[in-house]
């Protein structure tokens, strides 16, 4: 994605001028999506629109809306913070992407087991975020595989079904 050579420099600027900013990339945003900030509205909208260079300037806005606001949370915190912060985050990041891993091999495991082998349905609870890359690897197992919750990940499956129904003219 290119970067626009006349776009301003976020970091020079002092706290009053970071929040004038971030009001003028929220309106933008407005003014694409026609919705309020809300992230998983934007993933959505960047999953199903079809015009690219809509789905790179809102890329290219978000990415500029999160340095202001991290610039913004550096503006109330001491470099001591700053750094025990980054270290939680790397910790949680860390946790959750192991989660995910153990829990994507026991899907795996159980979705390749012969149906002789199964006495029964299987029920599988974690906790974890639900990544893009495992609403993928549920969605690769069709009809083998129902989410029953969280309702906002199932509602989620269900617009991506519908969705692919719709490509095909079902």
């Amino acid at each position: 994605m290119k970067r626009n050579i006349d776009k301003p420099d976020y970091r020079s600027m002092d706290e009053a001028r970071l929040k004038h900013e971030l009001a003028g990339l929220e309106q933008r945003i407005l003014g694409i999506t026609g919705d309020p900030l809300d992230y998983q509205h934007y993933r959505r909208f960047l999953d199903w629109s079809q015009n690219e260079a809509k789905v790179n300037e809102i890329e290219e806005l978000m990415s500029d809306r999160c340095l202001i606001l991290n610039l913004l949370f550096g503006c109330h915190c001491t470099p001591a913070e700053v750094e025990r912060l980054e270290k939680v985050n790397d910790l949680l990041l860390e946790m959750s992407n192991r989660t995910y891993h153990r829990t994507a091999d026991l899907v795996r495991a159980l979705l390749v087991m012969k149906k002789d082998d199964m006495d029964d349905d299987y029920m599988i609870e974690s906790r974890l975020v639900p990544t893009f890359d495992f609403k993928q690897e549920l969605l690769r197992h069709g009809p083998s595989v129902e989410v029953l919750e969280p309702e906002e990940l199932r509602d989620e499956m269900v617009d991506d079904i519908r969705r692919m129904s719709e490509n095909y003219k079902i």
